[in-house]
């Protein structure tokens, strides 16, 4: 098959299944995760821009403190915030939350203090 039909073949199928969160793996999946985060300090971003074509989306987010500890806090495009809490020395969360897919952009910020331990994020859309 030539390059270019190849390439034809891609774009339309991208263009055909876009729902789901913007820069994103299989159907709408991203992840980031850190295993190990080592007396850190700061604000970390992880956006999710979700497209009119959505009909579902969760967050599973796993944090675990053994220093310091993690804030997070998750807005909906309109800056309501959906979901926040902290986690701190000795602490863990492990959840999933199925949330209202309303479309733009998503942002879960986590606030690290002097933190040690680990995160994971995972962002699900269909």
């Amino acid at each position: 098959m030539k390059p270019v039909h190849l390439a034809l073949i891609v774009l339309s199928a991208s263009l055909l299944f876009p729902a789901g969160c913007a820069s994103t793996g299989h159907h709408g999946d991203s992840r980031a995760s850190r295993n190990s985060v080592r007396n850190q300090a700061g604000l970390l971003r992880h956006p999710c821009e979700l497209s009119k074509r959505a009909k579902h989306l969760t967050l599973s987010l796993t944090l675990r403190a053994s220093e310091g500890s993690f804030v997070y806090t998750l807005t909906d495009p309109h800056g309501t915030v959906m979901w926040q809490g902290r986690v701190s020395a000795g602490q863990s969360l492990n959840e999933t939350r199925p949330f209202t897919p309303v479309p733009g952009k998503w942002v879960l910020t986590l606030e690290m203090e002097n933190a040690t331990g680990s995160y994971d994020v995972a962002w699900k859309s269909e």
